[in-house]
């Protein structure tokens, strides 16, 4: 790769904390959704008289929901990280998803290379794959 398109480690580590939420996304934007519409709920109309407009509630909600960037930057996100996944061999989905979802344990790079008999620079070369594509599917690269 060009190295005026490499990655630098303020980069990588923001990728990282990205994969880190994959598995949260649905929630997080359900609670986005609940946000908006308790917000929608809310009585803009302070001073008592009448809005002026017809009100469509369900409709509203349903257009702030798609027109959010919150949401529609975290389904991208959703879509690209499943994507990435996807294209994964068995073995470096075990990898990536022991690296950065795995609850029970803390793994680092080390420890799975060990565990995998991979070398460190060979399981440094699959993350950096791994961000490199993520990068290049948000625009980074």
């Amino acid at each position: 790769m060009n190295e005026f398109f490499e990655l630098d480690e303020h980069q990588k580590k923001s990728l990282e904390k990205k994969l880190r939420k994959y598995p949260y996304i649905d929630r997080l934007i359900a609670i986005r959704e609940t946000e908006l519409e308790k917000r929608e709920e809310q009585d803009e109309n302070i001073g008592g008289s009448r809005s002026g407009f017809v009100g469509r509630p369900t409709e509203a909600i349903a257009l702030k929901r798609q027109s959010d960037p919150y949401i529609t930057q975290h389904q991208k996100l959703k879509s690209d990280i499943a994507a990435i996944i996807k294209d994964m061999d068995d073995r470096t989905r075990e990898i990536v998803h022991k690296r950065y979802w795995d609850t029970t344990n803390y793994y680092t790079w080390e420890d799975l290379a060990k565990e995998y008999r991979y070398s460190v620079s060979t399981i440094y070369r699959k993350r950096d794959k791994l961000l490199n594509d993520l990068a290049r599917r948000e625009g980074l690269i």
